[in-house]
């Protein structure tokens, strides 16, 4: 074989190589971004449940795999760093949204599992820096068009069920006073914000479109 045979079959290897490679990406995106959805629609779906009957979530039976469905959002922020790349920031954002989702599953496993009061602050933690990853996220992501559509979601995600939740119920604990009978308009925010939100993001997820090209921001 001459060098310019080698050359050439080395190339087609390296070819060959990277297309399986898009291919296991490709697969494991709409995976993640299934799985996002699933686990979107039951963690809210339980918290409604829970603030409509006037209950606390973890006396549901339900709240015993709360710990596992919740992992499935961190299977859609993986999806989210391979489907819109959005710079360092965007990377930094992914990776305290993937922290918040860890520290809410132990919380909740805590609570659920072990009967440990300490896994309420464990995911009270969990849901504030949750949202605030997406939001770090969301600004360079919505940037550079980073998704193929909906580029405002994370954006969008990550302010409603953070600062503007946060907000709300300092104001209500203001108007109300702290050792009086609140709503939960906070949960209810939360809940709506990371449930839709998710699933709008595991939708894009799941879509064969090709991803859009990242446009440089100034420094």
């Amino acid at each position: 074989m001459t060098t310019g045979q080698r050359l050439r079959y080395d190339e087609h290897l390296i070819v060959k190589h990277s297309r399986r490679c898009k291919v296991k990406s490709s697969r494991f995106v709409r995976l993640s971004g299934f799985l996002a959805i699933i686990g979107a629609l039951f963690l809210s779906a339980l918290f409604l449940e829970g603030i409509i009957l006037d209950q606390l979530a973890e006396d549901s039976v339900l709240f015993l795999i709360v710990p596992i469905t919740t992992l499935f959002l961190g299977a859609g922020v993986a999806g989210l760093h391979i489907k819109g790349s959005a710079g360092r920031a965007g990377k930094a954002g992914l990776i305290f949204a993937f922290l918040g989702v860890i520290l809410f599953s132990l919380g909740t496993g805590l609570m659920s599992w072990l009967d440990n009061e300490n896994g309420w602050f464990i995911m009270m933690l969990g849901m504030l820096i949750h949202p605030f990853g997406l939001l770090l996220y969301g600004i360079p992501a919505f940037k550079r068009r980073s998704l193929p559509r909906w580029h405002a979601t994370p954006l969008l995600v990550g302010l409603l069920a953070g600062p503007v939740t946060i907000v709300m119920e300092a104001v209500e604990e203001f108007m109300v006073g702290p050792w009086q009978q609140q709503s939960d308009l906070g949960f209810i925010l939360w809940s709506l914000a990371i449930g839709i939100g998710w699933v709008m993001l595991g939708i894009l997820l799941q879509t064969n479109s090709e991803e859009a090209s990242a446009r440089p921001i100034a420094a």
